[in-house]
């Protein structure tokens, strides 16, 4: 799931995690059949299988297209907000030219303020169309439940299954947003600190005779404050912090998706089918069956 880089705090977590629980939008493969392994009747001699995946990929399809469609909107909304503008626009004025770090961090921190409300009008397009992309899913399969007769055992073990991945990546989306958002807050001195000696050296170098010697002063000065950022002790131990969070949620993750295959094989005696020819966040859906 993807999302462009925001330079506020504000609806990150929200809108990020999002955008991480919803998928990303490939081609369609040419196989119009699913991987299986528990049933012959899923070969190509199926032409009710056939024709409910078939339509269950154009649905897929149509979802995704909604999805970036509304997210599309939602952020062109924000980008041409009067109030978004002016405050990016005060906030880029000092942060591009000051050379102090408190002035550059109280910049960042009034435009936050001042965009509150056209973020929270933007998280909640993401939030209405994340729940739109969930419900034109959950549709989308059971209609190919219903389609190809799976039993009603598989039929609510897919809908557990679904649930049960659907919750562990947003738990781990949540979980990566809240590391970065931590390490930023962490690390926010640090950060105006650097950025306040690049404008300087800039500054140094546009009031120069701009020749070679100048030049290499500037580069000079700018890997100076890329390296005492990196080697300072608050950043050190913030991007350890956010590190380990990020392996502990990655490791929480894994054990959530195994246990949910777990138990979809033990209430169906098969592990979840994989479909081919649909986006990888879906190729996954639980959906075996077993005809009565």
């Amino acid at each position: 799931m993807k999302t462009p880089i925001r330079r506020t705090a504000v609806g990150v977590a929200a809108g990020l995690a999002i955008l991480l629980a919803a998928p990303a939008i490939p081609a369609m493969a040419a196989n119009n059949h699913p991987s299986h392994g528990h049933s012959s009747w899923h070969e190509n001699n199926n032409p009710a299988q056939s024709a409910a995946l078939t339509a269950l990929k154009a649905a897929v399809k149509t979802a995704n297209e909604n999805y970036a469609t509304a997210l599309k909107n939602a952020r062109s909304t924000f980008n041409a907000d009067a109030t978004v503008i002016a405050a990016k626009a005060a906030r880029d004025l000092i942060v591009k030219s000051s050379t102090d770090a408190n002035a550059i961090m109280a910049a960042n921190d009034a435009y936050v303020i001042a965009i509150a409300v056209p973020q929270a009008t933007k998280d909640a397009a993401y939030e209405a169309a994340t729940t739109a992309w969930n419900t034109a899913i959950d549709t989308a399969l059971a209609a190919y439940d219903v389609a190809v007769a799976t039993s009603p055992t598989d039929a609510a073990a897919n809908v557990t299954y679904r649930n049960a991945v659907r919750s562990a990546r947003t738990t781990y989306a949540a979980s990566m947003k809240s590391a970065n958002t931590t390490f930023k807050s962490a690390t926010s001195l640090a950060r105006a600190t650097r950025r306040a000696a690049v404008n300087s050296a800039l500054a140094t170098y546009n009031a120069s005779t701009k020749d070679a010697a100048a030049a290499l002063a500037y580069r000079t000065a700018v890997d100076a404050a890329k390296a005492a950022y990196k080697a300072d002790a608050t950043v050190v131990a913030a991007e350890a912090a956010r590190t380990a969070a990020k392996t502990a949620a990655s490791t929480t993750l894994h054990t959530s998706l195994t246990d949910a295959r777990t138990a979809y094989k033990t209430a169906t005696g098969h592990e979840p089918t994989r479909f081919s020819g649909l986006p990888k966040g879906l190729r996954d859906l639980g959906a075996g069956h077993k005809h009565d």
